[in-house]
């Protein structure tokens, strides 16, 4: 299993974790601000589409980061490289 340092993206496994998390919110939520003449089915469908929209915010939000984390460590990896590489032709014109 790869370390938290490691992780490139988040998966589907992340997003459904974040979506069991916001579900019961999610539903409470639609619940209070919808009229009493909505049907209780139609108030959950609702608060599913809340919670998968959220879930999908804080995946996307989560996989940003870490592609943000990713190309700054490449960045800074490919800058020790070209240090290197000037290092070794100074040596070599001496």
């Amino acid at each position: 299993m790869k370390s938290l340092k490691e992780v490139e993206s988040v998966g589907w496994g992340f997003f459904a974790i974040c979506f069991v998390v916001v579900l019961a919110p999610s539903i409470w939520l639609v619940w209070n601000y919808t009229y009493d003449t909505v049907t209780p089915a139609v108030r959950v469908l609702a608060g599913f589409v809340v919670a998968s929209t959220g879930a999908g915010v804080i995946a996307w939000v989560v996989n940003d980061l870490l592609h943000r984390r990713n190309v700054r460590r490449h960045a800074a990896k490919r800058q020790a490289e070209r240090k290197e590489k000037r290092k070794q032709g100074k040596k070599r014109k001496k």
